[in-house]
């Protein structure tokens, strides 16, 4: 039997045939501080959103915020970590200035943000074959 395991935000998903199984948690946990950094940047219109603006200034990129989310609606967590994904750079730029350094991201869980983006893309699959 195959077994892969993708390590992914604070859980740990084992893929067994075509079974999926929600296992133990790891120690860190990137995806609520993209969400975190969405809502600030939203909910502040002064100090957050003008580093925002200013980074897609430098970076010479389309000035879209990022996306918050809505916890009972799948698809836009997914849009959330797309947008993200897309304004990476800008994102590191921005959690470089110590009003939301506290938001930065390292370069290994960009990657399980990204692991989790495309396991979203084959969820209504999964939960097809499940439920």
């Amino acid at each position: 039997m195959l077994m892969d395991h993708l390590c992914l935000l604070t859980r740990t998903w084992v893929i067994c045939g075509d079974r999926v199984v929600l296992n133990v948690a790891t120690p860190w946990d990137p995806e609520p501080q993209i969400r975190k950094l969405s809502y600030t940047i939203k909910n502040s219109p002064t100090k957050a959103d003008v580093l925002w603006t200013a980074a897609c200034d430098r970076l010479g990129m389309e000035k879209l915020r990022p996306l918050c989310d809505v916890r009972t609606r799948w698809g836009s967590t997914k849009r959330m970590l797309d947008r993200a994904l897309a304004y990476k750079s800008v994102v590191n730029e921005v959690c470089r200035n110590k009003l939301l350094r506290q938001y930065e991201i390292k370069e290994e869980q960009w990657d399980a943000l990204e692991n989790l983006r495309d396991l979203m893309k084959v969820c209504p699959f999964v939960l097809s074959r499940l439920c």
